[in-house]
C-alpha cells in the first residue's frame, strides 16, 4: 500500500465543537481507547482465569 492511498486522519472533535454543535452543556472527553462502561465481564472472567499462569512463556 502506498502511503499517498492512505486517508487523512480526522481528529475528534474538541469539547467545544460538540456543545455548539449538539447544544450539549456538559460533555465529558474520553479517549478512543476508553469506555463509560467499564470492562467487559467476559474479560474480567479471562484474566482470572489466566491470571495464575501469565508468567509461563508459552
Amino acid at each position: 500500500m502506498k502511503t499517498n492511498t492512505i486517508p487523512e486522519y480526522k481528529f475528534a472533535q474538541s469539547v467545544e465543537e460538540v456543545v455548539k454543535k449538539y447544544g450539549i452543556k456538559r460533555v465529558i472527553k474520553l479517549s478512543s481507547n476508553e469506555s463509560p462502561l467499564g470492562v467487559s465481564p467476559n474479560v474480567i472472567r479471562e484474566i482470572k482465569k489466566w491470571a495464575k499462569s501469565v508468567h509461563l512463556y508459552p
